[in-house]
């Protein structure tokens, strides 16, 4: 692999094509070479901008991902067991002139909608990490708008997948005595916790190891074995799970001297 990455390097710093193209990805990403390292943006291409573009141009790109996760969770197509979860008439994320449940074609468009928008959102916040502000600045900024739009995904039904039904299917497993590494959420019998699980992995057991199945178990435990519970106590877990994961791949940037915002 070494060998590999240093055949890689020969070959960009041989070939002045290859070479123009990488600094020209380096500069989208991390802004254009600058002058000091300071607060303000001083480039050899373009003049600094002033503090209010900035932060114009920051709060335009947050809007942008706020609006594409609002627009997703709203029109994302709800799982079957998820309906019989929520009881009828509890509170669900609803935006103005978007249906629900609507038709496969209108979840298709608004779901590419909002992905196109978040996409926009995140581009330009990975534009304006590598532009704005000390490297302090940066975290903050980026920590409070990913928290920005985290929330509408949160709140939200579970999304594209269903897995977080079979996890705390198998913490139940756990907490009645079943080893969920031998065998599936089937063998609780015909229930929500079964049912709730999607119908390839009923009868398949855990892939994952004993942190992850006592996770589970704990989850279903404090939840006072309720299913509905558990999975919001389970994707407050994956929130912790989220943050200690940039938190990680922050220290790594900064330690191989990469911004850490970006």
């Amino acid at each position: 692999m070494a060998g590999t990455f240093e055949r890689a390097r020969v070959a960009v710093a041989a070939s002045p094509e290859l070479r123009f193209w990488v600094e020209r990805g380096r500069s989208l990403l991390y802004g254009p070479p600058q002058a000091n390292t300071g607060d303000s943006e001083v480039s050899p291409w373009q003049p600094p901008a002033s503090p209010h573009k900035r932060v114009w141009q920051t709060v335009l790109f947050a809007l942008s991902g706020l609006l594409g996760g609002l627009i997703i969770a709203a029109s994302a197509p709800v799982w079957r067991m998820w309906a019989d979860y929520v009881a009828p008439g509890s509170w669900r994320l609803t935006l103005p002139g978007i249906p629900h449940p609507g038709t496969t074609t209108q979840s298709t468009l608004l779901f590419l909608a909002g992905l196109i928008l978040l996409a926009v959102g995140w581009l330009g916040l990975v534009h304006r990490a590598g532009r704005a502000g000390s490297t302090r600045k940066r975290i903050v900024m980026v920590a409070v708008v990913i928290a920005i739009w985290a929330v509408p995904v949160t709140l939200g039904p579970p999304l594209l997948s269903n897995d977080v039904y079979s996890y705390v299917a198998q913490g139940e497993m756990l907490s009645r005595g079943y080893d969920p590494g031998s065998t599936g959420p089937s063998k609780l019998g015909r229930n929500d916790w079964n049912t709730g699980a999607d119908p390839v992995w009923r009868a398949s057991p855990a892939p994952y190891g004993p942190v992850a199945q006592a996770t589970s178990e704990a989850v279903v435990t404090v939840a006072g074995h309720d299913p509905r519970t558990s999975i919001w106590l389970y994707r407050g877990v994956i929130l912790v799970g989220v943050v200690m994961a940039a938190v990680g791949v922050g220290l790594i940037a900064d330690k191989s001297r990469v911004n850490p915002a970006v």
